[in-house]
């Protein structure tokens, strides 16, 4: 069998677009974080939540998730008040967060239990969709 130079070539020439295109993406990332704030303050100060504009729509996504200070006190919290079907060798933070949003939809507060090693962080990010 002999050797496949053009094939080699073309993988080159595609790890090359790999990377090019993800320094692109980073760079776009970047450059979309920048003017995030600024556009969600906008709407905010507009009192908006979305606006429909260039056949798409821009809104703000709020996202509650679970902030945990120290994982091995965050496990005997779950215990202690009865959650420790979300906890096995340790704590998966997507789970956490989703009872995190579950209790706060339920009974508007955290358990006291949960005390500072539990607490609720919030995010707001635009995001975009077809009109």
């Amino acid at each position: 069998m002999s050797l496949d130079t053009e094939g080699f070539k073309k993988y080159i020439e595609l790890n090359d677009k790999k990377k090019r295109l993800s320094t692109e993406l980073d760079e776009t990332k970047k450059k979309m974080k920048d003017i995030q704030q600024f556009l969600i303050d906008n709407l905010e100060s507009n009192e908006m939540t979305k606006i429909p504009i260039a056949g798409k729509t821009c809104y703000i996504k709020n996202s509650t998730f679970a902030v945990i200070k120290n994982k091995a006190d965050a496990i005997d919290v779950l215990r202690k008040a009865g959650y420790g079907e979300f906890v096995k060798e340790g704590i998966n933070q997507n789970s956490i967060s989703k009872l995190v949003r579950d209790l706060l939809e339920e009974d508007g507060e955290l358990p006291e239990t949960f005390g500072k090693i539990i607490t609720t962080g919030c995010r707001s990010d635009l995001n975009v969709v077809a009109a």
